[in-house]
């Protein structure tokens, strides 16, 4: 089971995060591939308010024998 494939999604706040991690995931081989779709737009509650942002999605194809270690790089470089 630990070969098994996952689609993680992350959302950004813009081109060059999306860049930065996207790249560093496939450059580490933490992730087989990201798919970086612009134009999304984020309704979410963040520090006690809501927040209405323009974000893009990662959409990221990884394994679950490293999903941990790709959870970690994400939030090593996700602003």
């Amino acid at each position: 089971m630990d070969d098994e494939y996952l689609i993680a999604f992350c959302t950004v706040p813009d081109e060059s995060t999306a860049l930065e991690i996207s790249q560093s995931l496939v450059n580490g081989k933490l992730a087989a591939y990201c798919n970086i779709i612009s134009g999304i737009r984020s309704i979410f509650f963040w520090k006690d308010e809501i927040c209405d942002e323009s974000e893009l999605l990662l959409v990221i194809k990884t394994k679950q024998n490293v999903y941990e270690k790709l959870e970690k790089q994400i939030r090593s470089l996700h602003p």
